[in-house]
């Protein structure tokens, strides 16, 4: 009984300890988000670039800390005739298609596979996981600041890793390959899902007139 009591009150001390340090662990562990990125981009960049396992890029990008607010990381060439509205219209002949995981043909497409298509046909190479599409282009924080082509990003599972991506196509709205319904959609933004969950947008297209 005695052995029953002492693990009781330990489990209770560790839980206590962690809900009073945690917030600071986190706090801290936040202003460090830019050292830790200026530290090792570099290598992610290139084994971005070199086609490295995804494994391994996944790794170096657990490594980079990256500030989803201020931080453009991986560079894509936009040739100057992209367009955003071919985008949308791309994207509009994928509707209904079979969501597949893995996927990224007619036949069947994930959410960042049907990106990876969509702006494949305007010369874009984007990567092929969406927490790497996260670290492409200009990041814009609210829905409100979107526009026509941008990339808007949720987090559907625990943290704040980028899970699942959709291509913004006006009127607060998005074209994306939905697990849940198992197929491609157009769906409002202004469901409480997505906003609850939404993490940012990335502006590809314009993003070298803006920035020179």
């Amino acid at each position: 009984m005695k052995a029953f009591f002492k693990n009781l009150f330990e489990y209770a001390f560790a839980g206590f300890a962690l809900a009073i340090f945690l917030p600071w662990m986190v706090d801290k562990w936040d202003t460090h988000f830019d050292s830790f990125a200026d530290q090792n981009i570099e290598h992610l960049l290139d084994a971005v670039k070199n086609g490295d396992s995804y494994q391994s890029i996944e790794k170096l990008f657990s490594q980079a800390f990256i500030d989803k607010r201020n931080y453009r990381a991986v560079s894509v060439t936009v040739p100057e005739n992209a367009n955003e509205n071919d985008l949308v219209k791309t994207a509009t002949e994928y509707l209904s298609t079979p969501y597949h995981y893995g996927g990224d043909s007619k036949s069947g497409v994930d959410c960042s596979g049907l990106m990876c298509l969509v702006f494949e046909t305007e010369g874009i190479d984007l990567p092929r996981k969406a927490e790497l599409q996260f670290l492409v282009g200009t990041y814009i924080p609210t829905i409100n600041k979107l526009r026509i082509g941008d990339l808007v990003f949720f987090a559907t599972e625990f943290g704040q890793k980028a899970t699942h991506v959709g291509l913004y196509v006006g009127e607060k709205k998005m074209i994306h390959a939905s697990s849940c319904f198992g197929q491609v959609l157009c769906v409002s933004l202004d469901r409480s899902y997505y906003k609850n969950r939404f993490l940012g947008g990335r502006r590809i297209i314009n993003r070298i007139r803006e920035y020179n």
